[in-house]
């Protein structure tokens, strides 16, 4: 990995593993930075590197998911179902089949020693149970691996699969992989006292967990792998717990007396600018706080948030009038590329986290001890203003980026659509 200058621009280099080359396809990736300038390239690169590095991931991933992959767990099980029917047919003894799927077993192993060893001996031990029931059950991780192909065909986000796969694997681990026909409601019920309740996770976290795998459960029963779904109405027995926990007060939009106390706000403050753009746009904290210069057009001036939440959040959106001074003088005042000064903070490093807890201590001092009045709510406020304004809730979505694009205007808004997006966000007016 690093910068090297091909011609009159810098490129970056990236090395791909060993374990991922064959399924790639390459030992090296080259991106341009676009760029001959030495600082303006470094400054681009950590960018550029993320995004190869998903590119790369996301196409090994692809390639050891794909059926006709020998390093794949779906390759084994098909392997075992085309063996089942030529014993059911006749063709060969069990014995034979048997011999052969060893033979394919050792092989998947082998491909599989440099990486994923563990999931890779799951998925042979289960195969080979496939094999040897006759067909008349399927094991939980080859079961999960089908559910999971099922979502990434489907377009779901990755992340979102890959957490619902370890949610999977954490029942398997528990469970000791059965088949799925045989796990009922007393297994399910020992997981949650036993593993789940037992975790440090919340209560909202383990609520989802079950609701995943009720998820998977019904497409285990619309796929003929289940014939009931033994997660049904089980977060009931979910421990809430209560260490620390006090009751949430509901959240509310901000009023317009709440709202003048923003205007008291030094222009230059990063809680000024952040705050009145959410307000003006719907996007999410984290969106406002990671602005960039080159995000902001001011010739049609529309902002491009590029990276998200999810899918859903990469959108371009029109800046409201009332605005584009704010954001002249922001890119003008900009020493790093940032639209605002702000040290990122917290595991992730978000940009947000430190500004998140400054927001909250202002707001409980200036604004209002109401604790269901936060930096999140401005996108209630901003919200409810357009609803109030007879915006229609598709409109709405989308520039909060809750709402497919797909659905509405495409990957990026035609021109009918901005002119449809600034004409609903014009309606606002709360008096900046």
């Amino acid at each position: 990995m690093g910068l090297i200058k091909r011609g009159a621009k810098y490129s970056v280099r990236y090395t791909v593993p060993t374990s991922m080359r064959e399924t790639v396809g390459t030992a090296q990736v080259w991106r341009t930075t676009g760029t001959g300038c030495i600082s303006e390239a470094k400054r681009r690169e950590p960018r550029i590197l993320a995004d190869i590095i998903d590119e790369v991931e996301a196409k090994h991933l692809q390639a050891l998911e794909a059926s006709d992959s020998p390093r794949s767990p779906a390759y084994l099980l098909t392997a075992a179902e085309e063996l089942l029917k030529n014993v059911e047919s006749g063709k060969w003894t069990e014995e034979e089949a048997s011999d052969v799927m060893h033979d394919i077993r050792e092989q998947f192993l082998k491909l599989n020693q440099q990486s994923n060893a563990e999931r890779a001996m799951q998925a042979a031990r289960s195969a080979t149970a496939l094999l040897t029931s006759g067909g008349t059950t399927l094991p939980l991780s080859m079961a999960k691996d089908k559910h999971l192909d099922h979502l990434r065909s489907r377009g779901r986000n990755l992340s979102t699969v890959e957490r619902k796969g370890t949610v999977i694997q954490r029942f398997i681990d528990f469970s000791g992989d059965p088949s799925v026909r045989d796990v009922d409601r007393q297994i399910v019920g020992r997981w949650i006292e036993l593993d789940l309740n037992a975790s440090d996770l919340t209560s909202k976290t383990k609520v989802w967990y079950i609701s995943a795998l009720q998820a998977a459960w019904t497409y285990f029963i619309l796929h003929g792998m289940a014939d009931l779904n033994p997660f049904e109405k089980m977060s009931s027995l979910v421990q809430q717990s209560k260490k620390g926990v006090t009751e949430s007060e509901p959240t509310r939009a901000w009023t317009r007396d709440e709202l003048d106390i923003l205007k008291t706000l030094d222009k230059d403050d990063p809680m000024y600018g952040v705050s009145v753009i959410r307000l003006h746009s719907g996007i999410r904290l984290e969106e406002a706080c990671a602005l960039r210069v080159e995000d902001i057009d001011a010739d049609e001036w529309v902002m491009h948030i590029r990276a998200g939440k999810n899918q859903q959040s990469v959108r371009t959106i029109p800046i409201h009038s009332a605005l584009q001074g704010l954001f002249e003088s922001l890119i003008e005042s900009s020493k790093d590329g940032w639209l605002f000064d702000l040290k990122p903070g917290g595991r992730d490093k978000k940009r947000s986290h430190n500004f998140s807890k400054r927001a909250g201590r202002w707001s409980r001092k200036y604004v209002t001890e109401d604790k269901g009045v936060t930096q999140y709510t401005l996108r209630h406020t901003y919200a409810q203003a357009l609803r109030d304004a007879g915006v229609d809730r598709e409109t709405i979505e989308f520039t909060t980026g809750h709402k497919d694009q797909s659905m509405l205007f495409g990957t990026y808004a035609t021109q009918v659509g901005l002119d449809r997006l600034r004409e609903a966000i014009e309606k606002l007016d709360f008096g900046f």
